[in-house]
């Protein structure tokens, strides 16, 4: 089961009383994630309307989406011309621009962030910042915070030589 567009605004709302940036709230498609230089001409292939572009883009135009994604969700609706009608859309693109957050799954089926850094001879740290930044597909951060990256179908892991 995904988490729904009511369930996703009550954990934003969790996340603003927490003090945390949407990036460390929410796990965003990679698509979105990479973005170096944010252009809100294309209002995103149409996600957004010219009015949340147009708001959005007088704070954010040409920054990268993590700085974009490093502010609290409080702070979006803070913007100019950020009426509530448009914060409400912008709540709903948020949602869109999402890895979809998984509700009923098996632990056993993802790597946390401390599995993942161990196998990749990496620090946590490091691997968070992958994460952030898309690198995993699929990856999400789930009710409790924490991220994790669905492993690899079985048939898929190495195997070695036989």
């Amino acid at each position: 089961m995904i988490m729904d567009r009511e369930q996703f605004r009550m954990r934003l709302k969790e996340g603003n009383r927490k003090d945390l940036p949407l990036v460390k709230i929410i796990a965003f498609k990679a698509k979105y994630a990479k973005i170096e230089e944010m252009d809100f001409k294309t209002r995103f292939d149409n996600l957004m309307s010219v009015r949340l572009s147009n708001a959005l883009a007088k704070e954010f135009q040409g920054k990268s989406f993590l700085e974009f994604a490093n502010y609290k969700p409080s702070y979006y609706s803070g913007i100019s011309n950020m009426g509530k009608l448009t914060f409400a859309e912008f709540l709903d693109v948020l949602y869109d621009m999402a890895v979809p957050i998984q509700l009923d799954y098996k632990s056993s089926d993802y790597y946390t962030v401390a599995q993942l850094a161990k196998i990749l001879v990496a620090k946590e740290e490091d691997i968070i910042r992958q994460l952030e930044s898309g690198r995993y597909k699929d990856a999400f951060i789930n009710e409790q915070g924490e991220w994790l990256k669905p492993k690899p179908p079985e048939n898929e892991k190495f195997r070695g030589r036989q």
